[in-house]
């Protein structure tokens, strides 16, 4: 039995169906990386008032969690 037979091919994603999920997703995908970079030390580049500029880590803001029930079983299927 060769390795590539135990993987399952992800699930087609209809982007309609499933754009609450998807944006839930990435909300708690961008929260991370806030975090993550704050941890570090680490800046990041955001768009304000039509300008991209720096934001260091002390001042990064970190949003509340995009959904208060996380549900992870799902997120096999991405």
């Amino acid at each position: 039995m060769l390795m590539s037979d135990n993987i399952k091919p992800p699930r087609e994603i209809d982007s309609c169906r499933d754009a609450e999920e998807i944006g839930k997703v990435l909300q708690l995908a961008v929260r991370e990386a806030l975090k993550m970079h704050k941890c570090l030390g680490n800046p990041i580049a955001a768009w304000r008032n039509g300008k991209v500029v720096i934001v260091p880590p002390e001042e990064i803001e970190i949003p509340p969690e995009p959904f208060a029930y996380r549900d992870e079983s799902n997120l096999d299927a991405w």
